[in-house]
């Protein structure tokens, strides 16, 4: 026999049911977009993009095993659109990644040592010098570099 307390079985009710106007909503738009594969395509990758941002803002780590593996195990992938550009997905995930650090940002406790202090100003001087570098060697070279 089932010893569950009314409040407890009316919350577990309630719970579910909250979730029936989400499952309505996916569900017309599945059938909306079953003519336009692309669309449907699309809009599932936007949707389980903002749920993993959300999951990686609660849990950063989980963002980054997953930008490691994307960069070790993914390579570029070349688009005809594109030319000869490369697209890389890592690079998709870096609005994620600035999110969190926004999001996370009064978490950080920042006490850099003197290895932490001279790896900032190297990755500092070389955003400096990016544009001069670009500059300097022409638009062309810049372009393809």
């Amino acid at each position: 026999m089932n010893s569950a307390s009314p409040e407890r079985a009316a919350h577990f009710e309630w719970r579910w049911l909250a979730l029936c106007p989400l499952a309505l909503g996916l569900g017309c738009a599945a059938v909306l977009l079953a003519a336009r594969p692309l669309a449907l395509l699309v809009l599932a990758g936007c949707s389980a993009y903002a749920v993993l941002a959300a999951i990686s803002i609660r849990r950063p780590n989980i963002f980054i095993t997953l930008f490691l593996a994307v960069v070790i195990a993914l390579p570029p992938f070349y688009f005809s659109a594109f030319g000869e550009t490369p697209v890389y997905v890592s690079t998709l995930l870096l609005p994620m990644g600035i999110g969190i650090l926004l999001v996370r940002l009064p978490d950080l406790r920042l006490r850099l040592d003197p290895i932490e202090k001279g790896l900032l100003l190297f990755l500092i001087g070389t955003g400096l010098s990016l544009p001069f570098a670009w500059w300097l060697s022409g638009e062309v070279v810049g372009q393809q570099s």
